[in-house]
């Protein structure tokens, strides 16, 4: 009988503790991560698409927004068509030249680079998050922030009374 039920549920709620995948940076394989950056020209395909699609909604404000912005057009075609060019001809060799030994050790290298900035940016979120804490409780210790301001404030006074002190505290450290 339990058997059927779960026959029943879809294979993607069974499963719920399998690894899931998100984006195509990292892949499946001895934890690797693409050092190269996705192609451009599916998304300038698409932003195509998406115009195509709008200049059919509105004929009227794509003619104007054609008269208008055709210098920026032109230009856009004569700076970007290289570029993609050169971004398919560098996506292509990535992909060809991935298998190598050279492309792995970077791939690897870059996805433990990664985890290593990971671990640096929480342990930084914990550190700034408790020494917050750690700070308000040291205010509030010491009778709140006017009470803190004031001492602070006579302490700028006394040094500023005292300058010969002053000095020898800031040359011998703090021991004056």
């Amino acid at each position: 009988n339990k058997e059927s039920k779960d026959d029943e549920i879809p294979l993607h709620q069974q499963n719920r503790s399998l690894p899931q995948t998100t984006t195509n940076t990292t892949t499946n394989n001895n934890n690797r991560m693409r050092v190269l950056w996705p192609p451009i020209g599916p998304a300038v395909a698409s932003a195509g698409k998406w115009g195509a699609e709008s200049a059919a909604k509105s004929p009227l404000l794509s003619i104007a927004l054609s008269m208008t912005l055709w210098p920026a057009a032109m230009v856009t075609t004569f700076v970007g068509a290289p570029i993609l060019a050169t971004d398919y001809v560098l996506q292509k060799g990535y992909d060809a030249a991935s298998d190598t030994p050279f492309i792995a050790n970077v791939e690897k290298g870059a996805a433990n680079l990664f985890s290593v900035g990971k671990l640096y940016f929480l342990c930084g979120k914990l550190v700034l998050r408790q020494g917050w804490r750690v700070g308000e409780r040291q205010i509030e210790r010491r009778g709140g922030v006017g009470a803190v301001a004031q001492e602070l404030g006579g302490m700028a006074v006394d040094r500023a009374l005292h300058p010969i002190e002053t000095v020898g505290m800031a040359w011998g450290g703090g021991q004056g």
